[in-house]
C-alpha cells in the first residue's frame, strides 16, 4: 500500500527525506521523493510517499520517516500500522438522476415549494467505520423548521444509514416579500470520536418573481414599460405565437438589454429586490383595429428546477377611419317650396317622404 502525506519549507536548501526506522522485518520502505524538487522561495506543498506492508500480527508496529533541513533542522514523522479498522464517515447526497454523489461543501439548499408542490425531500447515504460504532445524529427539531414530514433518527447501527431531509415549506411573512434564507445545522459524527464530526448546513430559500403592469396599453406610438421583481434570476419573453401578424409588427422591446434582430425577447439576470423596468415600443398600426391579449412569460430560477410564469395584458387600437355615422344616426330634413324646414319628413334612418305640392284654384 502506497500513503502519501504533504511536506512544505521555506529552507534555502529545501528538505530531504530518509527512512530512519523501517520497523522490524522492514515493512516500511521506498520513500519518495528523497529531496524536494521545487524552489523553497514558492513555499509550495510537495507530495512525499512511501510503501508499506500487509501486517500479518494483530500487534501494532512503527516506523520513522526523518525530514530534516540541513544539518540543524529535523522533524521525525511516526508511522504507525495496526489491525484495528480505521474511524470514517462519508456522506453522499441523492441527485436528480437518482445517483447518489458526494455532498459538496457539506450544504442542502431547498427552495420554499409553492402553494400546490411541496418541497422535495433530498435523500442522504451515510457510511462509517467501525460499523460496530454508531452513528450520532443532533440537530434542532424545532417543529415549526422541519415540519412533521422529517423522519431523522438520532442514534444509527451497522455502518450504514439512509436519511430523508425534508424542511417545512417557508410561509412568506408579510413584512418580507422575499423571505431571506434561512439555515439550520446537522452534525453527525462516529460514536464519540469527535475528529469524524462533521456539520450539515441546511438551507431553505424563497425564490419569487412578479411583473407590475396595467391591464390595457394603447397602440398610441409611445414607449411603455413593465417592472419586475424577482430574487433570483429570469427571463422574460412575449410570446408571439399567440399574437396576429398586426400585433407583432406593433411591438418593440427597447429594453435594458433589448435584442437584436427583431426577436421580441427581453432578459436580465441577478436582479435586486428594487425591480427592473422592461420598456417596449407600442407602433401605432397602419390600418384596422386591434384588441388582443399579450402574454408575457417568465422563467425564473429555483435550485435545479426552472419556473415559468404567464402575465397577461391587452394591446388595443380603434381604427378612426372605420368609424361612420350611419344613415340612422343623420340629421336628415326635406324643405318646403319656401326653403323652410319640413319636420314631418319621416324618421330618421328611412327614405325621406315625397311632399307634393299644387295650386289650388276657388271656382
Amino acid at each position: 500500500m502506497t500513503i502519501v502525506f504533504l511536506v512544505q519549507t521555506n529552507y534555502p536548501q529545501g528538505w530531504k527525506a530518509e527512512i530512519t526506522d523501517s520497523g522490524e522485518g522492514g515493512w516500511l520502505k521506498n520513500v519518495s521523493p528523497t529531496s524536494s524538487t521545487t524552489n523553497p522561495e514558492d513555499e509550495e506543498k510537495e507530495n512525499l510517499s512511501f510503501e508499506v506492508e500487509e501486517n500479518p500480527d494483530s500487534d501494532s508496529r512503527e516506523g520513522i520517516i526523518t525530514i530534516s533541513c540541513g544539518n540543524q533542522l529535523s522533524l521525525d514523522v511516526k508511522i504507525t500500522q495496526t489491525t484495528e479498522e480505521p474511524v470514517s464517515l462519508k456522506i453522499q447526497v441523492k441527485d436528480k438522476n437518482g445517483e447518489y454523489i458526494d455532498l459538496d461543501d457539506n450544504k442542502l439548499l431547498f427552495h420554499s415549494g409553492n402553494h400546490t408542490n411541496p418541497i422535495t425531500p433530498r435523500e442522504l447515504k451515510v457510511t462509517w467505520t467501525p460499523a460496530s460504532e454508531n452513528l450520532v445524529v443532533d440537530f434542532d427539531r424545532s417543529f415549526d423548521w422541519w415540519g412533521e414530514a422529517n423522519d431523522i433518527q438520532t442514534i444509527y447501527e451497522n455502518g450504514t444509514a439512509d436519511l430523508t431531509i425534508v424542511p417545512a415549506r417557508l410561509i412568506n411573512r408579510p413584512a418580507d416579500t422575499w423571505c431571506p434564507v434561512e439555515e439550520k445545522e446537522i452534525t453527525i459524527q462516529v460514536g464519540g470520536d469527535a475528529s469524524t464530526r462533521k456539520t450539515i448546513s441546511v438551507e431553505r430559500r424563497h425564490y419569487e418573481v412578479y411583473i407590475e403592469r396595467d391591464e390595457r396599453y394603447h397602440l398610441d406610438g409611445n414607449e411603455h414599460y413593465i417592472k419586475l421583481y424577482s430574487n433570483t434570476t429570469w427571463i422574460a419573453r412575449f410570446d408571439t405565437t399567440t399574437m396576429s401578424q398586426e400585433l407583432r409588427d406593433c411591438i418593440k422591446i427597447i429594453g435594458k438589454n433589448p435584442p437584436e434582430g427583431g426577436d421580441n425577447v427581453g432578459d436580465a439576470t441577478n436582479l435586486d429586490e428594487a425591480g427592473e423596468e422592461i420598456w417596449f415600443l407600442l407602433k401605432t398600426p397602419t390600418t384596422g383595429s386591434i384588441n388582443e391579449e399579450v402574454i408575457i412569460n417568465v422563467t425564473y430560477d429555483e435550485l435545479d428546477d426552472k419556473v415559468d410564469k404567464k402575465y397577461v395584458f391587452r394591446a388595443y387600437y380603434e381604427d378612426k377611419k372605420d368609424d361612420f355615422i350611419a344613415g340612422g344616426d343623420a340629421n336628415c330634413y326635406a324643405l318646403k317650396p319656401d326653403g323652410k324646414k319640413n319636420t314631418d319628413t319621416g324618421k330618421p334612418g328611412k327614405p325621406l317622404r315625397t311632399i307634393r305640392t299644387a295650386n289650388k284654384s276657388r271656382g
